[in-house]
């Protein structure tokens, strides 16, 4: 699936480049998880045998010895790589590897990385089945739930059907920017309110935000520079995206976990336990044009999308 593969590689190298925030604030870490794990044995100029990776040694204030991340070596060797394409000739891993290991050694273990952290489901939905009101070639069957958590919350949504009426669950929205992307198809979304990784702030409380109306979720799609050899397009690549997330119906029960916050003529929900939400489907939207002048395009482009109004697929994973 090198469709998926690419979107994967994308991601990472979308997070390699997340710009820090605004007012001056620190650069926050949001490549989680990172390949701290992925090393080659090279050879130094002194003929000593030395470990490579992607960590770097530093010294805090303190004179403390620390390991910093490496983001910039990381994208580096992303964009050592060939196109994923041009990868599906070579008949097995040992030719693969064979010939990334003359572009740099770390160019086989950091692809293998990137696959193989990525638990998510992610394929291309069906043409015929596109949601003509996303406005995009670019579409995705999302299922960031590992299979445990899945059928976990299949059999809430079930319950919440039985004791409550209806489906048990609803669909809602989540834009997020394009660098959070390699952690959310990883971990899927988590309510990382008030700590570190807290890139949009919490105006209505902690928790996870989702809209009803696409046109919120807009304002959160951050666009960045993602990997210069996607298939998506030429040289430097600039994304955003979207997700449609599913969410277990506790609205009606007393302590539920979702509050819903009206704004304007529609609705945020701020969904407090995590195992109330999964995605079901990704929207990548890439352009050859800044990221700001892109943003603006968006705006227009997905105005006013109901996610209660779309006719989901739901065949697709057995809703």
């Amino acid at each position: 699936n090198a469709d998926g593969v690419d979107v994967r590689v994308c991601m990472s190298a979308a997070v390699c480049q997340q710009p820090p925030l605004g007012g001056g604030q620190q650069r926050r870490d949001v490549f989680e998880p990172f390949p701290d794990g992925v090393t080659v044995t090279r050879s130094s100029p002194d003929g000593r045998q030395v470990d490579d990776g992607f960590l770097t040694p530093g010294t805090d204030p303190k004179g403390q010895k620390t390991v910093e991340k490496n983001s910039a070596k990381v994208l580096s060797i992303l964009n050592v790589l060939p196109r994923l394409n041009d990868l599906q000739s070579f008949k097995d891993n040992a030719e693969l590897k064979k010939f990334l290991d003359s572009k740099d050694p770390l160019c086989f273990p950091l692809l293998r990385w990137i696959i193989s952290s990525n638990q998510a489901h992610l394929s291309p939905l069906p043409k015929d089945l596109h949601f003509a009101e996303m406005k995009t070639a670019h579409q995705y069957v999302l299922c960031s739930s590992n299979p445990a958590r899945e059928k976990s919350f299949r059999a809430r949504r079930h319950e919440m059907a039985r004791t409550q009426g209806g489906r048990g669950s609803f669909f809602a929205w989540h834009g997020s920017a394009l660098g959070n992307w390699h952690s959310i198809l990883r971990l899927g979304l988590k309510n990382y309110s008030n700590t570190k990784f807290m890139t949009t702030g919490a105006a209505y409380g902690p928790g996870i935000y989702l809209a009803k109306n696409s046109a919120v979720s807009v304002g959160y799609m951050k666009p960045g520079a993602s990997w210069s050899q996607s298939a998506f397009g030429n040289g430097v690549l600039y994304m955003t995206c979207i997700a449609l997330c599913e969410v277990i119906d506790t609205r009606g029960v007393k302590g539920s976990a979702i509050k819903v916050q009206p704004v304007g003529n529609t609705q945020y929900y701020i969904i407090s336990d995590e195992d109330l939400v999964t995605t079901r489907f990704f929207f990548i939207y890439p352009s050859d044009v800044p990221a700001e002048i892109r943003a603006s395009n968006h705006q227009a482009q997905l105005l006013g999308v109901e996610a209660d109004t779309l006719k989901v697929p739901e065949k697709l994973y057995g809703l």
